[in-house]
């Protein structure tokens, strides 16, 4: 069984000072500035986060892998709105493994899911 570790950093927004909450089935609710560690595997496809933005705020996500193996996972990051609608998504952020979406401006004030997968 191929295990990886992810490290989730960031969900680092860039904005004046707003916060988040949160709501969705089986996700971790953030704030901002927050960072959160995941593991995806096998049995763990995929990692919900979920945060209350509103219209304007300006955020960046990323998400880094933390094991260094040649064989390393290749992450993905999905930001959904309250409907599941895919808003921004990323596979190779920084032309290397690694995700990063943003920056990137909520259109409305709601709550958003973010999914770290592979």
């Amino acid at each position: 069984m191929l295990k990886h570790t992810l490290r989730f950093i960031g969900i680092l927004f860039v904005l004046v000072g707003m916060s988040f909450a949160v709501s969705a089935q089986d996700s971790t609710n953030l704030t901002y500035g927050d960072s959160a560690t995941g593991q995806i595997d096998n049995e763990t496809y995929e990692d919900f986060y979920t945060f209350e933005g509103n219209a304007g705020d300006t955020i960046i996500i990323m998400m880094t892998a933390t094991d260094d193996a040649p064989n390393r996972l290749d992450s993905y990051l999905i930001l959904r709105d309250a409907e599941g609608i895919q808003l921004a998504f990323d596979d190779d952020g920084a032309q290397n493994l690694n995700s990063r979406i943003g920056p990137f401006t909520l259109p409305e004030d709601r709550t958003y899911t973010i999914v770290a997968t592979r």
